[in-house]
């Protein structure tokens, strides 16, 4: 999954939650029918809602750290 947000992280450095996940849609090209799903029992949509838990995975390993609430960047063990 580190794939993915190395090419967002060097556009800018840091990127935010909006920017990760059309990143991610843009590089896997998602189709409509996917992103159009919805997890059960949250606003957010099924990829979104995945996204979100890989952020946090990548974040316990050391590959993103978060600067502040919805930005984020590339770790020390991202390289």
């Amino acid at each position: 999954m580190i794939q993915y947000f190395k090419p967002c992280a060097k556009w800018v450095g840091r990127s935010t939650n909006e920017e990760i996940v059309d990143a991610v849609v843009i590089l896997m090209r998602l189709p409509d029918e996917i992103l159009e799903r919805k997890q059960h029992g949250h606003n957010l949509s099924e990829v979104e809602y995945r996204i979100a838990w890989a952020k946090s995975y990548l974040k316990q390993a050391g590959y993103l750290t978060q600067s502040e609430r919805g930005v984020w960047a590339l770790g020390m063990f991202a390289s």
